[in-house]
């Protein structure tokens, strides 16, 4: 079976603030190979030629779903800072108000108006009734699911996350909530004592600076056999290519490789003003090595990981097929 497990759509705020309205609904037709018209660059139709068997759309769980409240003059958010720069529309102030959430989020605090948990809560069931409507047994499947934005400095331990029923949580889990591997990992174990089968996918380790598979934890500790042991509980694979690079090795790690450096040319951690993060402890293959050896000296392995790919696309639809690119 063929499907997408990283996809956004307008609910996530970095995209909306691009310019991207395509909605959930855009995002699942298009797997299924309906027709839509693209929200960016002249909003002409766009149809996949070949349809998916199933769909996750993981939009960021940081103001998910908010930002399209702002055009909504009924809605608290419509007389925010941010809901006017947004309306507006000049360069200007889309950078302002891209900077404004972007801040937010390195932060951990949401601008005026958009801590509102009531807001927050109405969305997040929005885009789950939504999911389950797409959900067609035995021809298409959808996914419950969101992704977890943690960027401390610019440096990327990004994760999506999946559910298999079609309740899903009460909440997502934000970087506004935490921005610690371990407290996911925390929600995570909390959700499927509450019946929810769960696992996340961490993405663009590339772009870690060598956090993503560190010998130590978040808290700066030496990791231990529990610590080993809750990872591969709760992290089953590594997505190691995406639009934003190659997570698999680099030629400093696999010089011998003549295509280490496929799709890597995405160097520089994000939001840093093009600063190159460490290599050791970034990518997939390296992390593989390192496990087998923790196997062998600790009798745990934190990253027996399989692999996936995804888009990552922020227009509402995959557009990955080299005969039908937009």
């Amino acid at each position: 079976y063929f499907g997408e497990q990283h996809l956004h759509t307008a609910d996530s705020p970095d995209a909306f603030a691009m310019g991207t309205t395509n909605t959930q609904d855009d995002a699942f037709n298009f797997c299924k190979g309906k027709p839509i018209k693209k929200s960016t660059g002249g909003g002409y139709t766009v149809q996949k030629k070949t349809p998916y068997d199933w769909c996750a759309v993981t939009d960021h769980a940081v103001m998910m779903g908010l930002l399209p409240m702002t055009f909504d003059k009924s809605s608290p958010l419509y007389d925010t800072e941010v809901g006017e720069l947004i309306r507006t529309g000049t360069p200007a102030n889309l950078d302002k108000e891209f900077g404004i959430l972007m801040g937010a989020v390195q932060k951990g605090a949401p601008p005026p108006g958009f801590d509102d948990r009531d807001l927050q809560q109405s969305a997040w069931e929005a885009k789950k009734k939504n999911a389950n409507a797409h959900n067609d047994p035995g021809k298409f499947t959808t996914l419950i699911a969101f992704e977890w934005t943690s960027i401390p400095y610019g440096q990327n331990l990004h994760r999506n996350v999946f559910f298999r029923d079609d309740v899903g949580p009460a909440m997502p889990f934000s970087t506004l909530d935490s921005d610690r591997a371990e407290d996911l990992w925390t929600y995570l174990e909390v959700q499927r004592d509450m019946g929810h089968e769960t696992f996340a996918i961490p993405h663009n380790s590339n772009l870690s600076n060598g956090l993503m598979f560190p010998t130590r934890n978040s808290y700066g500790q030496p990791i231990n056999v529990a610590w080993m042991k809750r990872r591969a509980a709760n992290e089953v694979a590594v997505e190691i290519l995406q639009c934003k690079g190659s997570s698999d090795t680099h030629p400093a790690l696999s010089p011998d490789d003549d295509f280490a450096d496929f799709e890597g040319e995405f160097k520089h951690m994000l939001g840093t003003g093009g600063v190159v993060g460490k290599v050791n402890n970034s990518f997939y293959r390296g992390a593989i090595i390192d496990g087998v050896g923790w196997q062998e000296s600790e009798g745990a392995n934190p990253h027996k990981f399989g692999v996936v790919a995804g888009s990552d696309a922020h227009t509402g639809f995959p557009d990955n097929e080299e005969f039908n690119y937009t």
